[in-house]
């Protein structure tokens, strides 16, 4: 079996904690930035020994990169702090047959940039933004089923069907098959109220591999928007 690395190019906040949280949980990463100092601050942060090699690289060119073995890199994450940098980062790695890119973007013009560059290949990030709409879905209760990101991407809601419960997250594999990224499952439970009663209320969890659906889960799903008549075909209840 071919062995699995992920790149991660500029060690930003996001770019940082993509590759501490890949590492520990035993993949190999090679961190690349043009800085030293944040290259060693990231070593002595990330507690997986052997599974971590930095790189310092001059210059986001031609020539500095070709200097770099990605044979076995399978992944890149691209964390740069300047936009130009970024959107010429993404199509080296892009030149150089990097299966999967996932780029730190700035606004929806980088985004449509970099989708011109490999749209099955690079999936674009926007993590304050989504984080923000995933903390308020976390806070308010009868959200709108569709909320947009950008103007080709929206995070969804579809309930699962009933042939799905038990199965996990692990085994439909949406993320890698649809190359989308499954944000939280909203799953209905009882809960007793101080008169006696019990209520079902909705209870919102962090997507796990090995979670097992249950009747009337609600999965949240980030994705582009051409793809989610398939996705809601392939889960969604009847």
């Amino acid at each position: 079996m071919a062995k699995k690395i992920c790149l991660v190019v500029g060690l930003g906040e996001w770019g940082f904690w993509v590759a501490k949280t890949v590492a520990e949980k035993g993949m190999e990463v090679l961190i690349v930035d043009k800085d030293t100092k944040i290259l060693e601050e990231a070593l002595e942060k990330i507690k997986a020994e052997g599974k971590v090699t930095p790189q310092p690289i001059e210059a986001i060119n031609q020539s500095c990169f070709d200097k770099l073995d990605l044979e076995d890199i399978k992944i890149a994450v691209v964390d740069l702090e300047d936009q130009l940098e970024r959107i010429f980062c993404t199509q080296l790695l892009k030149n150089r047959e990097i299966e999967e890119i996932l780029v730190k973007g700035e606004d929806d013009l980088e985004a449509q940039i970099l989708k011109d560059i490999g749209e099955e290949s690079i999936r674009i990030r926007f993590p304050e933004r989504e984080d923000g709409i995933r903390v308020g879905l976390s806070i308010i209760e009868g959200v709108e089923e569709t909320i947009e990101i950008t103007p080709s991407k929206e995070i969804v809601k579809i309930e699962i069907d009933q042939k799905l419960v038990g199965k996990t997250l692990r085994e439909l594999n949406l993320e890698e098959r649809f190359k989308v990224k499954i944000v939280s499952i909203i799953s209905k439970v009882s809960q007793k109220q101080k008169n006696g009663k019990t209520i079902e209320v909705e209870k919102e969890s962090e997507p796990s591999p090995d979670y097992q659906l249950k009747s009337k889960d609600l999965l949240v799903i980030e994705c582009e928007k051409k793809k989610v008549e398939a996705i809601e075909k392939e889960i969604g209840a009847e």
